[in-house]
């Protein structure tokens, strides 16, 4: 059984397991033990429900003893919460009655009814239960509303560029880092400690901003951290090198693999998940092949490992290289892009899933050259796109889902409208930037686009709502939702001046996070934000 704001879920099993304590301790006693914490004190309500939308209700004795009356909410959790100590042991104790007693429809002698309840109590304690939502023991919050009144702000940081520096808001505080550094693509270590970012051209640094320690690395590209250590891999053309933060002002870095086109770390930062390029030869294209390329810092390069081959060209597909791979949420599954060459890989892509115990590479749609316009649900298998060809942001660009095994696709944009940017909030909830349709309106001067603003769309009802409305030539680009302050942030721009905003996940509190952003690379509407922010935590 896992308990999120109240609600209490089914396990794949389709039974509910315990919390705690042995299923075989006898509800009456757990009862029991919780009652000697002393007298309830507590307001609001709680929701507690089962995944296929029927209520739940404790036992009669688990009324009786703590008197509850009234009626559980079906649906949207409360923000009141219990207030006390006795108060959240019950609560327990309720939940784990439930396990105890064998949950919703199973054979035992204290199954649990269709009736519902509600805890009520005086309405003078509401602000002090609402206080107690965020600071109290009461479980952790869902995603939606955050904070609007800005508290939690210092949690969340920011690596950004203004005016071509380098700098960082942490804590509520901004900092200037580089000066007179032509800096671009700023990108946080895992552990939040280092920022490594491009300077002029191609040429890659680390800055410790704890310390001031700036380290020039080498000139390369497509510069990536590892999830799990300070060690950044960059491309020198097709020699992948990995730098260790720690000892980069005396090592530079080490050879990773040679021949790679494109790359990502493994998700136990072992080692890489890379691609070979195509070339043209006498007899056509050649294939194109995925290594998985062991590597330990400090040890001698090891032989990578052919996982797959896939021809490049067929009568329907065409490929010379791929972009970065991303892992589904329960690691079953590989995405990636397959590109063609540059002209045509600007007007239209594949995107493709590879089912990492098999091997076996599928199509999964036609796409854009946008690594970020593919993302993974943070929960299982559900995998969202922005599908349609064509370079115009602003035309024929779909909101787009699949799971396994990828054949059938839900869309999710209303009729007359297009998507970008989507951001996954959880396993239910994804953020867009949507725009009214139009074409051609890449080419045409920004005041006379429409603006986008962005749109929270529900993954199960397929419904979606406006959270955003900006006023003017300004839209809404952008979206990333960082879990831990449970906050979305985005970009928010005419053309001439941009800023980051910050806000709940439904919208709620939106203001100005930080202000005087460079403006970013834009290219038929589509505008490449990573260029010129990095929010440290975001969701993939």
């Amino acid at each position: 059984m896992s308990v999120r704001e109240g609600y209490i879920r089914q396990s794949p099993s389709n039974f509910f397991e315990r919390i705690g304590s042995s299923r075989r301790l006898h509800a009456q006693n757990l009862l029991r033990q919780r009652a000697e914490a002393g007298p309830l004190t507590c307001e609001g309500s709680v929701s507690l429900r089962h995944s296929n939308g029927r209520l739940m209700r404790p036992s009669p004795e688990a009324s009786k003893r703590f008197r509850l009356r009234g009626f559980f909410s079906p649906r949207q959790p409360p923000s009141p919460r219990i207030i006390s100590r006795s108060a959240a042991e019950h609560k327990s104790a309720v939940l784990e009655t439930f396990s105890a007693n064998g949950g919703y429809g199973m054979k035992r002698k204290r199954t649990i009814g269709r009736w519902t309840i509600r805890l009520a109590l005086a309405s003078s304690l509401l602000l002090a239960g609402m206080t107690a939502a965020v600071t109290g023991a009461a479980g952790p919050e869902q995603p939606g509303g955050g904070n609007p009144n800005g508290a939690g702000d210092g949690s969340t940081k920011a690596a950004f560029i203004r005016n071509q520096n380098l700098w960082v808001k942490s804590g509520g505080q901004e900092r200037q880092l580089t000066e007179g550094d032509k800096a671009h693509k700023p990108l946080w270590s895992a552990d939040g400690q280092w920022i490594a970012y491009t300077s002029g051209d191609n040429t890659i640094k680390l800055h410790h901003p704890a310390t001031g320690r700036n380290v020039e690395i080498g000139t390369g590209t497509n510069a990536q951290w590892s999830p799990t250590a300070a060690m950044l891999a960059f491309q020198d053309g097709e020699v992948l090198q990995v730098t260790d933060a720690a000892k980069a002002e005396s090592e530079k870095f080490q050879n990773a693999s040679l021949g790679v086109g494109n790359y990502s770390w493994l998700p136990d930062g072992s080692g890489f998940l890379v691609s070979t390029l195509s070339r043209l030869q006498p007899d056509g294209w050649s294939d194109i092949s995925l290594y998985e390329v062991p590597f330990a810092y400090g040890q001698d390069p090891q032989k990578g490992r052919l996982i797959t081959s896939f021809p490049s060209m067929t009568k329907s597909f065409f490929a010379v290289t791929t972009g970065d791979f991303q892992w589904s949420a329960d690691r079953k599954w590989v995405r990636f892009i397959a590109k063609p060459t540059a002209s045509l890989s600007a007007d239209s892509d594949t995107l493709c899933v590879m089912y990492w115990g098999k091997k076996k590479i599928m199509p999964a749609g036609e796409t854009l050259n946008r690594d970020d316009w593919a993302v993974w649900s943070p929960e299982g298998d559900m995998l969202a796109y922005i599908g349609g060809g064509g370079r115009d942001a602003t035309a024929n660009k779909k909101l787009t889902m699949k799971r396994p095994p990828f054949r059938k696709p839900t869309v999710y944009t209303p009729q007359g409208l297009a998507d970008r940017d989507p951001a996954w909030v959880d396993g239910r909830t994804i953020i867009v930037s949507r725009v009214k349709e139009s074409s051609g309106a890449g080419d045409t001067p920004p005041p006379q686009r429409t603006p986008p603003f962005l749109a929270s769309v529900s993954v199960q009802d397929e419904s979606s709502a406006a959270i955003t409305s900006p006023e003017g030539a300004f839209g809404d680009y952008s979206p990333a939702y960082i879990p831990a302050s449970r906050q979305l942030t985005w970009i928010r721009t005419d053309g001439t001046a941009a800023s980051a905003w910050i806000g709940g996940a439904d919208g709620s509190g939106a203001r100005e996070w930080i202000g005087a952003l460079d403006l970013a690379p834009d290219y038929y509407g589509q505008q490449y934000w990573d260029d010129v922010i990095d929010r440290y935590g975001a969701a993939d």
